[in-house]
């Protein structure tokens, strides 16, 4: 009696041991994911007050005379944290006044369950595609893009910026990856992003970037 008693205060301890590290994980991995939302945050504001000008004189200063990125484009965004991925399709053209405006289309979703490790997937038919739209669009030195985005919903719009590189081949853009951030709306989303230069047969396509997908 007194060896199983033994065993079985040596497995209490043993599981109270486990219990503190889990708690000990999950909390680091918490604070983690906190540290990273309001870096990402901040950068996002940042990116907006450091872009104010350019929404007075976007044509003027929107810094991307040595490369092309009109065109269509398919993109997905993962949230920090990897739980969460949505993405569409985005054009990009010169507005009357030369300024280039982005128009884009959310067309479908990801959810990853927690505990089952499994991803659930949605496409939106045609009818349920949410559209965004660019307010101003500058690059630095033909290099780094940063733009902010409006998304319209009924309850008011959704405001959020975008900052990436761009990789160019013969001064066409053909990719641009980076970071997203929307700080209006509850809960603040922060993630990274990645657009990427599609066919037209592409773009027509509801499908998402599988190269990037997940």
């Amino acid at each position: 009696m007194t060896f199983n008693s033994n065993e079985q205060n040596a497995a209490a301890r043993n599981n109270d041991v486990n219990e503190t590290s889990n708690h000990r994980t999950a909390m680091i991995a918490l604070w983690q994911a906190v540290l990273v939302t309001i870096i990402t945050t901040i950068g996002g504001i940042v990116t907006g007050y450091i872009a104010l000008p350019h929404k007075i004189d976007p044509i003027e200063q929107q810094g991307l005379g040595n490369v092309n990125i009109e065109g269509k484009w398919k993109y997905v965004c993962t949230k920090f944290g990897g739980k969460y991925q949505h993405g569409g399709r985005l054009n990009i053209q010169k507005g009357d006044d030369g300024s280039l405006i982005l128009c884009g289309q959310r067309t479908w979703c990801d959810t990853k369950d927690s505990l089952k490790k499994e991803w659930t997937q949605k496409i939106y038919p045609p009818s349920e595609y949410l559209n965004w739209h660019s307010n101003w669009i500058f690059a630095r030195n033909s290099t780094q893009i940063h733009l902010e985005y409006e998304i319209p919903m009924e309850s008011g719009s959704i405001i959020g910026y975008c900052t990436g590189n761009i990789i160019s081949e013969y001064k066409i853009a053909r990719i641009i990856q980076g970071n997203y951030y929307v700080v209006n709306a509850m809960p603040i989303s922060t993630g990274k992003m990645i657009f990427k230069r599609v066919s037209d047969q592409e773009y027509l396509s509801s499908a998402p970037l599988s190269e990037d997908h997940h």
